[in-house]
C-alpha cells in the first residue's frame, strides 16, 4: 500500500470515527431526555418502582441502540456492510425486548409498574433515533469511500 492510499484510509476512518462519536453523544441524548420523562411519569404512576422500571427499560435501550450503533459504525462503507447492519439490527431489538420481557415475566414489581409500557415506548424512541444516526453514517461512510 502506498502512502497515498494509506493516508486515504486514514482519513476514512477519521471520518466515520468523527461521525460515530456525534452520532453516539445524538442518540445518548435524546434517550436521556426520553428516559427522564419516562422517569417522571413512573414516578407519578408508581412511585419508586416506576423509576426503577423506567430507568431500566431506558438503559437496556439504550444499550441496544449504542451497541447496534457501533457495530454499524464499524463495517460501514465496506465489502460487509450489509452484515453489520443485520447485526446491529439484532442488537438493537434482541437486547431491549428480550432484556424488559424477561424483567416483565420474573420481576413481579417491576411488572406491576409497567416496565413493558416503557420498554415499548423508548424502544421505539431509540429505533427510531439509531435510524436516523445510522443512516448518516452510512451516507457518510460511501461519500469516503467514492471519494477514495
Amino acid at each position: 500500500m502506498t502512502t497515498e492510499e494509506e493516508e486515504k484510509a486514514d482519513q476514512a476512518a477519521i471520518t466515520v470515527g468523527d461521525s460515530l462519536g456525534k452520532s453516539a453523544l445524538k442518540l445518548t441524548l435524546i434517550l436521556v431526555v426520553a428516559t427522564l420523562g419516562c422517569v417522571w411519569w413512573g414516578n407519578r404512576a408508581s412511585g419508586t418502582d416506576g423509576v426503577k422500571a423506567a430507568a431500566i427499560a431506558g438503559l437496556l435501550c439504550w444499550l441496544g441502540a449504542i451497541l447496534a450503533l457501533m457495530i454499524t459504525s464499524r463495517f460501514a462503507g465496506g465489502t460487509n456492510a450489509s452484515s453489520g447492519i443485520l447485526v446491529g439490527s439484532a442488537l438493537r431489538t434482541g437486547i431491549p425486548l428480550i432484556g424488559i420481557a424477561s424483567l416483565h415475566f420474573n420481576a413481579r414489581d417491576l411488572r406491576d409498574a409497567n416496565i413493558a409500557y416503557f420498554g415499548v415506548g423508548l424502544f421505539l424512541i431509540s429505533l427510531a433515533t439509531e435510524t436516523y444516526v445510522a443512516i448518516n453514517i452510512l451516507k457518510q461512510a460511501s461519500k469516503t469511500t467514492e471519494a477514495n
